[in-house]
């Protein structure tokens, strides 16, 4: 099939009303799309029959997901942020703040800050789901362009249509760079690490909240939808014990820091920074004969809305 896929995204000024788009500026280039343009909850009908069989159902509830890949890369400028950020504004960040030479993406406490209204066209398939919230994943690997994973949910304020692709215009904005020694700088509490890959999981959980007179997507507290799995993975060459070793952190829990930048350039870098990185245990395994580490840790918050600090530069 003809990958004919792409999406207009907004972030939203009243919750659940789309603002107009335009592909001019609001176009964003993704990959992997796999929408599931309506779900619904099935309400069976309940009369008796004298007869068996199946019952007809009562469709309910109706919502769409949407589920895609996009590069992570810069602008091109310091001070601009890339397109991609706008996908933040679904989990609970707020509007980018330029400052002198980067921009910052700051946390908020309530998703009521952050909304996006989305166009999705799959093929002939037209997809405008509004009040779409949910998660964000960023995977960088040696020798892989970093990409980020969204999994959203919105309202159904209308259904799918056919309509003939439009003509996107993507932004003019730098192609991304492959993770590597070139590019890419890891350390923990200072210490740089041979690095295999690192992930970074907002850990937001969506659900659809419908009442009478009201419908709209949550972040889920019950569902540790507030952050409480802001976290990863990382993949390493497991260094040398007597030069620096990590399990009396682990063992007692103690934090350590996170820096993490990748990007060659001003106008093309991405920076990822804690000072509350709770490593978890590790396991081991051979990679070309070399020992390696592999770890899963929690982004701790020292205080409000300081969990991770995202920057593009």
């Amino acid at each position: 099939m003809r990958d004919l896929s792409y999406m207009l995204a907004i972030p939203e000024v009243t919750y659940g009303t789309a603002p107009v788009m335009a592909a001019a500026s609001d176009t964003m280039e993704i990959f992997d799309y796999r929408p599931e343009p309506a779900i619904y909850d099935e309400q069976p009908r309940r009369a008796a029959r004298i007869f068996p069989g199946a019952r007809a159902a009562v469709m309910t509830r109706g919502r769409q997901r949407h589920v895609f890949k996009y590069d992570l890369r810069g602008s091109g400028t310091a001070t601009v942020p890339p397109r991609w950020t706008r996908f933040l504004r679904a989990s609970m960040f707020g509007e980018a703040v330029p400052a002198a030479d980067k921009v910052d993406y700051p946390l908020l406490s309530s998703e009521d800050g952050g909304s996006l209204a989305l166009i999705g066209q799959k093929d002939k398939l037209r997809m405008t789901p509004a009040g779409v919230r949910g998660n964000n994943r960023f995977v960088f690997e040696e020798g892989q362009t970093p990409y980020g994973e969204a999994d959203f949910l919105g309202l159904l304020p209308a259904l799918p249509t056919s309509q003939a692709p439009g003509a996107p215009v993507y932004p003019s904005e730098p192609a991304s760079e492959p993770v590597s020694t070139e590019n890419t700088s890891f350390a923990i509490n200072g210490f740089a690490l041979l690095l295999r890959s690192f992930t970074l999981d907002l850990g937001m959980k969506t659900s659809f909240r419908s009442l009478v007179g009201g419908k709209r997507v949550i972040f889920d507290s019950n569902q540790s939808g507030d952050r409480r799995e802001l976290g990863g993975r990382i993949v390493a060459e497991l260094p040398d014990p007597a030069v620096k070793s990590f399990f009396q952190q682990i063992d007692q829990q103690t934090p350590v820091s996170l820096s993490f930048l990748h990007g060659s350039e001003e106008g093309r870098r991405i920076g990822i920074a804690s000072g509350q990185m709770h490593l978890k245990p590790i396991s081991l395994s051979d990679e070309q004969g070399q020992l390696m580490m592999t770890a899963d840790y929690k982004l701790v918050p020292i205080a409000t809305n300081i969990d991770v600090v995202l920057t593009t530069s």
